[in-house]
């Protein structure tokens, strides 16, 4: 009997479930809000209406102000900053109580929490900058957050093979489509760089790869001085992979300094090419002469009674004026001419050096060098001698565009054999995407 009574409350719940859902789907569809808690930046209000049953109360969802500021300051700054960033900012702005902490708006959640508030996270930045409310565009039955990309949260089962539903409002528009287009847009950019952008002091955490799961190799401290495949030291997914430092620092090393003299050396010649001294004092002599061109043409207009004595005194300081800003600023120009010329010495001497600055900054411990290694490589996976094996696989370089693979720089393949060291070097050509040690 008791089974028979599970099999038909089960039976209702799902039809309980299934009329809910669909309700909901119907109420969205007709520009009203099917509910659960706001999101930041709106507060939910009640209306009464009449019906057939008498007055009830129906909730909506409208702009909260306080709280719509803080979302037009966060898209304000995106460009400007991280969004972890942003979360540090304004944990910082409300410790001094110039703007609002996080609010709970879920009941239960602050129960659970036992607040109304909490710090900033990073995560709630990227979700202000993804809702869609801000733009008048109310969505339901779209599974395209990462909750469902990633398989944590399930399609409803009474709602399959349903069109999603997209209404637009404009009394909930806070922004202009453009600012969150353009925000999504960094948002979705950002995203494609590597996730562990922290320095380490190690000098290739981080930047190493393992070649077989494509985990990244990170160094054990004082254990020893390789660096190991996290893919096997946490999941167990790897059989285990590690490089010595080394072996590392012999290729890494010299290939970082090579890639940033000719990439700086590149961007230096484009600037010169781009604005010269020349070209600046060429364009502040001709505006010279105009300006003495349409104070000769003043003179003459007062002469032949054109012009007032008055409106020529005015017009003539006006012109003065800018002609002695021109003059200023050519001194300026071609007093800087003797500077660029030293830059120029300068900026040699410094890209001559940048071995030994690549150099310095491995020797000194810090995470200067790891930080210039994770902005220049997005991975690199290196393979050395084994014992027993006679020949060497190499390097390979990933790009930060991406997952297609190119060859930075000038690599040189060594010539094998007892005598290597001595061997000639060859350099490879730009389809090459290994590089023999």
């Amino acid at each position: 009997m008791a089974d028979i009574q599970f099999i038909f409350a089960k039976t209702e719940k799902r039809s309980i479930n299934k009329r809910m859902a669909q309700g909901q789907y119907t109420k969205a569809a007709s520009e009203g809000f099917p509910g659960g808690c706001p999101r930041f930046g709106y507060r939910l209000k009640y209306v009464e209406e009449e019906t057939k049953r008498g007055p009830r109360l129906k909730c909506d969802i409208e702009i909260e102000p306080k709280e719509i500021e803080l979302v037009r300051f966060i898209h304000a700054n995106l460009p400007r900053f991280s969004t972890r960033r942003l979360a540090r900012i304004l944990n910082r702005l409300a410790k001094w109580e110039r703007v609002m902490y996080f609010p709970i708006k879920g009941r239960k959640d602050r129960e659970r929490a036992g607040k109304d508030f909490r710090e900033w996270q990073q995560e709630d930045i990227a979700n202000i900058i993804r809702n869609r409310w801000l733009v008048g565009r109310m969505v339901y039955c779209v599974y395209d957050s990462p909750e469902y990309r990633n398989g944590k949260r399930k399609p409803s089962r009474h709602l399959r093979g349903v069109k999603p539903s997209v209404t637009y409002r404009e009394d909930l528009r806070a922004l202009a489509d453009d600012v969150f287009e353009r925000n999504n847009r960094i948002l979705d950019e950002r995203g494609k760089t590597p996730p562990r952008t922290v320095g380490s002091a190690h000098a290739f955490s981080g930047v190493l790869k393992c070649p077989d799961c494509g985990a990244s190799l990170a160094h054990h401290g004082t254990q020893s001085d390789a660096y190991y495949c996290q893919g096997a030291q946490r999941n167990g997914t790897c059989h285990g992979f590690s490089v010595h430092e080394n072996a590392a620092r012999d290729m890494l090393v010299p290939l970082t300094a090579e890639i940033m003299q000719l990439n700086l050396r590149a961007a230096i010649t484009k600037a010169k090419k781009e604005q010269t001294t020349d070209k600046v004092a060429a364009k502040l002599r001709a505006e010279i002469a105009q300006i003495d061109a349409e104070i000769e043409n003043l003179i003459t207009f007062a002469r032949q009674g054109a012009i007032s004595v008055e409106q020529l005194r005015v017009q003539n300081t006006r012109l003065l004026a800018q002609r002695e800003e021109k003059q200023v600023r050519l001194d300026r120009t071609m007093n800087s001419a003797t500077d660029e010329v030293k830059l120029a010495s300068f900026t040699d001497e410094f890209l001559e050096s940048m071995p030994d600055l690549m150099d310095w900054l491995y020797t000194s411990r810090t995470p200067l060098y790891n930080q210039v290694a994770r902005l220049i490589f997005a991975g690199v996976v290196l393979d050395t001698d084994r014992r027993g094996a006679n020949w060497k696989k190499g390097l390979v370089l990933g790009s930060k565009k991406g997952t297609r693979i190119y060859h930075l720089g000038r690599i040189y393949q060594l010539g094998e054999g007892s005598d290597a060291n001595k061997a000639s070097k060859r350099p490879l050509t730009q389809a090459s995407r290994r590089c023999n040690r």
